[in-house]
């Protein structure tokens, strides 16, 4: 799906994939598409993404995207 995850005005693409979740953002930086798999950011099994608080969660933490940051929510 593509959301303003980053709130800057510019879409990302969060896709997630498989039974045990898997989350990804795509995004064009300089021209180029730059690729983030935040399950093996977060080093997490299964990582969700709730489009109407715009945050990610894996198991009991919630993370919200800052600038080029993943911050916890909590």
């Amino acid at each position: 799906m593509e959301t303003d995850i980053e709130q800057d005005g510019t879409n990302e693409i969060v896709a997630i994939v498989g039974t045990a979740a898997q989350a990804s953002i795509y995004k064009i930086k300089n021209a180029h598409i730059v690729a983030t798999n935040l399950n093996e950011t977060l080093e997490a099994q299964e990582v969700t993404y709730d489009k109407e608080s715009n945050t990610f969660v894996s198991g009991v933490k919630i993370w919200r995207v800052k600038g080029e940051e993943l911050v916890s929510s909590k």
